[in-house]
């Protein structure tokens, strides 16, 4: 079997391999802004993405807009050398600062219970002082938090106690050409998120509950492997994700694609085949 970056297609295959196929993996969120064509009469670009354009193209779970906000950004075909099929979360571009996807049902973590999270990454307009975040959330709350620095082009990871800890520096790899962000497919930031909360604090506020693996040069192979903690203490379960865009001023743009979660509850039997599947995730070649 031929494993890619997680998702309802081969990336959780591959995990769902490992687990014999039981009932005890299920897709809980699933979004491919690869596909074609694209919600509008040209078929190569979206101008105006509405929550329900995301949701034609979201086969589990659903997307929402925080507050007032309308339109998204752009919905790419890989119409140019720039762009690759994709969603431009871009506040130039559109209005939301805050894209929320809903799992279709809760995944339990703690206790052998693991929530798996996938999806490509890249920024899209940048410069000082303007963050990308990831969380996964419980409950509307930011549970596990991810956090790209344009202008540092650090990835960080945040703690129960709102402090950074370094996950990758992106200066020194082929992610980068000079100073302009490589935004075409081949150069897509590969991120997977394995958490499985033991609920343990190390006393520092790392925690040991999630593995977060980069592809940071976007050869196929994950190369960094880091152990994170938690943003939030004490939840027990995941019911979703976000990404936004944080900082002062404008001009700010983080593009989205395959974004997707699995839910892994292993009967006794099957734990040494969920580390298996997770041991295939994390260290599989992602397919070009």
């Amino acid at each position: 079997m031929k494993c890619k970056t997680l998702g309802l297609r081969a990336g959780s295959m591959c995990l769902v391999a490992g687990l014999s196929l039981s009932a005890q993996a299920s897709v809980v969120f699933d979004a491919d802004f690869t596909g074609s064509p694209l919600p509008d009469d040209s078929g190569t670009r979206d101008l105006n993405v509405s929550a329900a354009d995301l949701n034609a193209g979201t086969a589990v779970g659903s997307w929402s807009f925080d507050g007032s906000a309308t339109d998204a950004g752009v919905l790419n075909a890989g119409n140019n050398a720039l762009t690759s099929p994709s969603l431009s979360l871009d506040d130039v571009e559109g209005d939301v600062t805050v894209l929320t996807g809903a799992f279709s049902s809760a995944g339990d973590i703690g206790g052998g219970n693991t929530v798996t999270y996938a999806w490509d990454w890249a920024v899209s307009r940048g410069g000082g002082n303007k963050d990308y975040v990831f969380s996964a959330l419980s409950g509307g709350t930011a549970a596990y938090q991810i956090t790209w620095q344009a202008s540092t082009r650090n990835v960080f990871w945040v703690d129960t106690d709102g402090d950074s800890h370094l996950i990758a520096n992106l200066n020194a790899t082929s992610y980068f050409q000079g100073s302009k962000v490589l935004r075409n497919a081949n150069n897509d930031l590969g991120v997977e998120l394995l958490i499985t909360d033991s609920g343990v604090d190390n006393g520092d506020g790392t925690g040991t509950g999630a593995t977060i693996s980069l592809d940071t040069d976007n050869d196929g192979i994950f190369d960094v492997i880091s152990v994170i903690g938690p943003s939030t203490a004490g939840l027990t379960s995941l019911d979703g994700l976000s990404f936004a865009l944080e900082g002062t001023g404008t001009n700010r743009g983080q593009r989205i694609a395959e974004v997707s979660a699995v839910s892994i509850v292993p009967e006794p039997s099957s734990l040494a085949l969920a580390i298996t599947g997770a041991a295939c995730m994390l260290w599989r070649r992602r397919a070009q």
